[in-house]
């Protein structure tokens, strides 16, 4: 494995997970209380949508809306 670029994701991220179709990556960051969702492909792209179920409960963002 090869280091092929450095992300900021926030204060004291913790762990990360490699999941979905496409594939994305779960950055949890504890000091902040959240979850920053990046495309590996593309993980410098600013996030471009939110949505939010009507419980209220979780909340998602998206990096892309075009699926390119």
């Amino acid at each position: 494995m090869n280091v092929r670029a450095t992300v900021r994701v926030g204060d004291e991220p913790d762990d990360i997970v490699f999941a979905g179709s496409p594939r994305q990556a779960y950055v949890s960051v504890s000091q902040e209380d959240a979850v920053e969702v990046l495309d590996p492909a593309r993980p410098w792209d600013p996030p471009v949508a939110i949505a939010i179920p009507g419980d209220g409960r979780a909340r998602w963002r998206s990096r892309s809306t075009s699926g390119a």
